[in-house]
C-alpha cells in the first residue's frame, strides 16, 4: 500500500461480469485497458484478475485441464501464469468447477504514449472433449503516479502502523 506525498495517481481500468466462453485451443482476449504515460521511463503497477468457470461432465473417469493467463502491452508478453486443475475418479456426477487467477506486475514503459494492455487466456488443455471452459468476472487496474513524487510504503502488524521504505519515483 503507498500514499503519494506529492503528485498525482493515474488509474487507468476495466472490468466486465459478462461470461465470455473460452475456446480451446486458442487464445481468447478477454479484457483491454489503455493507458497512458507523461515521463520516460514511467512505471505501470498492473493489478488484476480473472475467474475461471469449468464445467466437467458425468461419467469421466478422470478429468484436466489448463489455461494460461497472459498480460500483454501492445503486442509485447509481460507475463503469463498457469493454471491447471484435475483428478482420477470415477465421476457419478457432472460438476462446476471454481478458480481464479490474480496477478501483479510492475511494467516500465521506456517512452512516452498511450500503450494497451490487454489479458488473454489460452485454454491449452482439457481429458474430454466434455470439459468447457469460461470466464465469468475478471478486471484489470493500472496504476501510475504523474510527475515526481515520494512514495511512503507502509504495513500494519497487530494493530501497529510501520513506515517500510521511503523513495523518489
Amino acid at each position: 500500500m503507498g500514499d503519494v506525498i506529492q503528485g498525482q495517481l493515474n488509474i487507468f481500468s476495466a472490468q466486465s461480469q459478462n461470461v465470455q466462453t473460452l475456446t480451446y485451443g486458442s487464445e481468447t482476449s478477454i479484457l483491454s485497458v489503455d493507458a497512458e504515460t507523461k515521463k520516460p521511463n514511467q512505471k505501470m503497477k498492473i493489478d488484476g484478475f480473472a475467474t475461471i468457470e469449468s464445467s466437467i461432465p458425468l461419467g469421466l473417469t478422470s478429468y484436466q485441464y489448463g489455461v494460461t493467463l497472459r498480460v500483454y502491452r501492445n503486442s509485447q508478453l509481460l507475463f503469463s501464469q498457469n493454471l491447471q486443475q484435475g483428478a482420477a475418479a470415477v465421476l457419478t456426477l457432472s460438476f462446476t468447477q471454481q478458480n481464479a487467477l490474480s496477478f501483479t506486475w510492475v511494467d516500465t514503459v521506456t517512452s512516452i504514449g498511450t500503450y494497451t494492455y490487454s489479458v488473454r487466456i489460452e485454454f491449452f488443455s482439457r481429458s474430454s472433449t466434455g470439459v468447457t471452459a469460461q470466464t465469468n468476472t475478471r478486471a484489470i487496474a493500472i496504476t501510475t503516479v504523474k510527475n515526481s513524487a515520494r512514495i511512503l510504503e507502509l504495513f500494519f502488524t497487530d494493530a501497529t502502523l510501520y513506515l517500510y521504505n521511503v523513495y523518489e519515483e
